[in-house]
């Protein structure tokens, strides 16, 4: 069989899915397998990131399986994935510590002394966003403070999709729309020196990834990966994007003025815009939109599913 197929991996909170789709945008096959997050103390929320990568290999072998289809049938691979959250890798690329999820809390006093010394407002004006316990920005500062070994150790950061993206091709990267969670200018789309020091990161600034665009090719797969994942080696991998952005790409959500909602872990409210707003100051987040020129202007809630499963539990 010539013909080609498109394969995408979801590296969710507490679920991987891969899903192979033909060009037309039907669904060949689906696999899932369910990840565990350890809470190890109160408020704080962990994952292994070496079980993750064994999710997402048996979730690709079991699509191709599921498919019929030869490796040489996949044209190209995207990844998604949860946002925020702090991944750290060292010098050989591998994990320094378990990741550190976005619902973690730890760092919700780093956060609360942010937002009385007018540092978050500040940033808000900058990055488009608020700060909360699970940003990259407060979990580093709190690691700096009680795991300054972690620190020392890391040679990279990474968002959830990016340790994906690794560990098939080898490269490190992000793309705009995780890079919109990091210390960044959102307008310019970089990564941005002025919040770097707001924060008092700017000792931690080179560990943040390239940015390759999210529909562009950030890397192949490589030999290694092959042969553990059974995809051919040299298919191509895009760049990608975060879970709450990935979902308007394929809602068709591409055009100015277009609202949509996720409910998952998190409940996201949010609609595309073209120009940049910043109100209300100081509330939600703004995320760059995969395609060019856009935004994704949001009002998040940090119950979705959650609180669907409880309401569900006691009352039906």
């Amino acid at each position: 069989m010539s013909e080609k197929f498109l394969l995408g991996i979801d590296a969710g909170t507490s679920v991987v899915k891969t899903v192979i789709f033909d060009r037309e945008g039907e669904e060949v096959s689906f696999s899932s397998r369910r990840l565990s997050i350890e809470t190890a103390k109160p408020g704080w929320a962990e994952q292994d990131m070496n079980e993750v990568w064994q999710a997402v290999k048996e979730t690709i072998q079991e699509s191709l399986k599921k498919s019929d289809l030869a490796a040489s049938n996949i044209a190209v691979v995207g990844i998604s994935g949860q946002g925020d959250g702090c991944r750290l890798v060292d010098k050989h690329l591998k994990p320094v510590r378990k990741a550190i999820l976005w619902l973690d809390g730890r760092a919700g006093g780093v956060v609360t002394r942010w937002e009385k010394e007018g540092t978050d407002l500040a940033g808000f004006r900058i990055s488009g966003s608020a700060t909360f316990s699970g940003t990259p920005a407060a979990i580093i500062k709190w690691l700096e403070k009680n795991e300054p070994h972690s620190l020392k150790k890391a040679k990279h950061f990474l968002f959830a999709k990016d340790w994906i993206k690794l560990k098939l091709s080898g490269k490190v990267s992000t793309d705009p729309s995780d890079a919109s969670r990091a210390p960044i200018n959102i307008k310019d789309r970089v990564y941005s020196d002025e919040l770097f020091k707001f924060f008092g990161l700017s000792a931690y600034q080179d560990l943040f990834p390239r940015i390759i665009p999210s529909l562009e090719v950030a890397g192949e797969v490589t030999s290694e990966a092959s042969e553990e994942v059974g995809l051919k080696e040299g298919t191509p991998i895009i760049s990608g994007m975060i879970d709450v952005v990935a979902t308007p790409v394929g809602l068709g959500a591409i055009y100015d003025g277009q609202a949509f909602s996720i409910v998952g872990t998190t409940c996201f409210n949010a609609v595309v815009t073209e120009q940049l707003i910043l109100e209300p100051v100081g509330v939600g987040m703004t995320l760059v939109h995969a395609l060019p020129d856009k935004f994704v202007r949001s009002m998040p809630s940090m119950g979705g599913t959650p609180n669907l499963d409880w309401f569900i539990k006691e009352f039906c």
